[in-house]
């Protein structure tokens, strides 16, 4: 890590200040609570004071029965530093989260140090640029501000790339693959898709090695990943087993208590057609415990005036108790197989095309208190010039990020083709971690732009190689 930035130690110790400043500006102006915010409060609380892994509030002074709706890794996180800055100190926990997320800067440069090929002092410039680029970028600092997984989760995840990064060079110990799927699983410990990041690695391992027919170096590589990943999930799931008598290595996917009805003919069907992130609003975070406004349903719901009306009916009777029972449940799970039956293009391609594009596009303002309203322009200017503009700020910083990722790639693959090429080995698997991250949010869950917030230290990375002739001097 030292060679990274030998000879630029000013600017490098300047870029690392900055970068834990704008983060503690960020955790301090604009603090928030997300929906799951109380409940990984709550998991934390019950540590502390019961020593019981449970989100449900204890009734007369008896400890709270068990449950496994979060994964351990945030609660735990959270129950750490309570225990040594007091009960719900969140302003402590912001603020480690703002030195996390600088740590996950440097281990970006250090990403890029390691994939360059060429002269020590060019691979240490590009290194220099991805750690501005990363120092300046908002989308994972401004959630050192959150309640959330995010921050220790991208760490992780960083670090899990640095590791992998090292192992797919020969000079470097093989130990490497091992603190790969350690640093996946403790991730996976934070949010459960993070196991999607030995997907990739292990695309990129056969691809390397296929053509050269080393089967048993991929085996190998594989049972040390293994390994890794078992030991970091194994407490847990023997936790769920002992505890509970379920077999959980993960958690469940709705966030479900096992005995817990889930509406998942009612989330089939909003697969069919939702792809903004307003509606995630009004359509999935209030269909357990609040009214569905029904005037915000949109024209894409729907294929009929009579289907139409149908939804209403059902959004209404929803609206009476604030909960769907199984019998609404069961008819929206009959539209949702009617609707992938008679379009399944729009249901299984369009569709998810336009939550990825939602995912990666959308103004992120999630825990920003702006609307973040771009469009119709016109509108948008009228009702609220100021959050107008920060809006468009964001989703400007935003593209101009891609941008830049694009132009490394380019750069990467404009003279190297070879998988022999550690530049080329290193791209493909950025751009795959990026790629099936996105396929399987597209997919399988709804889109909150958060849930690429993960995968914006390979954009960063990615785009550390569009600067690479260029020297920084400040």
């Amino acid at each position: 890590m030292k060679e990274a930035f030998s000879g630029h130690r000013k600017q490098t110790t300047a870029l690392v200040l900055f970068a834990l400043t704008l983060r503690i500006f960020l955790a301090l102006a604009f603090p928030h609570v997300g929906g799951d915010s109380p409940i990984y409060e709550a998991y934390a609380r019950n540590l502390l004071r019961y020593g019981v892994y449970s989100h449900l509030e204890p009734q007369d002074q008896q400890p709270p029965a068990p449950t496994l709706t979060r994964p351990p890794g945030y609660p735990l996180f959270l129950a750490a530093l309570f225990a040594l800055a007091g009960q719900g100190n969140e302003a402590a926990v912001r603020l480690v989260q703002a030195l996390l997320d600088t740590l996950t800067c440097v281990l970006i440069a250090v990403i890029v140090f390691d994939l360059s090929q060429g002269e020590l002092a060019e691979r240490r410039r590009r290194a220099l640029w991805a750690l501005l680029l990363a120092a300046l970028c908002p989308f994972v600092a401004n959630y050192a501000a959150s309640i959330l997984a995010e921050v220790p989760t991208t760490f992780l995840l960083t670090a899990a790339t640095l590791f992998a990064v090292h192992a797919v060079r020969p000079s470097l110990p093989k130990r490497n693959w091992f603190f790969c799927g350690l640093s996946v699983g403790l991730a996976t410990l934070f949010r459960v898709e993070s196991g999607l990041w030995l997907v990739s690695i292990g695309l990129i391992l056969v691809l390397r090695e296929a053509p050269h027919h080393r089967w048993r170096s991929v085996l190998a590589d594989g049972l040390l990943v293994t390994l890794g990943l078992a030991l970091a999930l194994f407490p847990w799931t023997v936790r769920n087993l002992v505890t509970l008598k379920t077999f959980q290595p993960l958690a469940p996917a709705y966030a479900q208590d096992p005995d817990e009805f889930v509406p998942r003919g009612y989330y089939n069907w909003c697969r069919t057609w939702l792809w903004r992130f307003r509606d995630v609003n009004n359509f999935i975070w209030t269909v357990q415990d609040s009214d569905i406004p029904l005037e915000a349903l949109p024209g894409n719901a729907s294929d009929t005036p009579a289907q139409r009306e149908k939804i209403l009916a059902l959004l209404s009777s929803h609206n009476e108790s604030d909960s769907l029972d199984s019998a609404t449940d069961s008819e929206f799970q009959a539209m949702a197989r009617e609707r992938s039956h008679q379009h399944p293009f729009r249901v299984f391609v369009t569709t998810p095309f336009l939550r990825a594009l939602a995912l990666w596009f959308t103004p992120r303002i999630e825990i920003l208190p702006l609307e973040g309203r771009l469009l119709p322009m016109s509108e948008a200017w009228e009702n609220d010039p100021r959050d107008f503009l920060f809006s468009l700020l964001l989703f400007l910083i935003n593209l101009l990020y891609l941008a830049f990722a694009l132009v490394g790639v380019w750069r990467i693959f404009h003279h190297r083709r070879s998988l022999d090429n550690p530049e080329v080995v290193g791209a493909c698997l950025l751009l795959s971690l990026i790629f099936l991250r996105t396929a399987f949010l597209s997919y399988f869950a709804f889109p909150e732009p958060r849930y690429v917030v993960e995968v914006f230290p390979e954009i960063i990375a990615l785009g550390g190689f569009a600067f690479a002739p260029r020297k920084l001097q400040f």
